[in-house]
């Protein structure tokens, strides 16, 4: 049994979409489940690369996510 069966097999996703999103054979699954939000466009290369440049994102973040980022001085050039 490959990984993603033994996940899909033992637990529920929840898939949140992304401007490159492609159909997958894995779109019907019964345990896949297709987040019908808004696609914002953000990533998490934007979230570092804009640490690096020291640009605020901690609007963009949970409050205990950016604070751990900041603590443990991730993504800091």
């Amino acid at each position: 049994m490959e990984n993603h069966e033994l996940i899909l097999q033992n637990h529920e996703l929840y898939v949140y979409p992304r401007l490159t999103s492609t159909k997958s054979s894995l779109d019907n699954h019964e345990k896949i489940n297709l987040i019908g939000a808004p696609i914002m466009q953000i990533s998490s290369s934007f979230i570092r690369n804009a640490i690096k440049e020291q640009i605020d994102v901690r609007a963009m973040l949970p409050e205990n996510v950016w604070e751990y980022i900041d603590e443990m001085n991730y993504y800091r050039k």
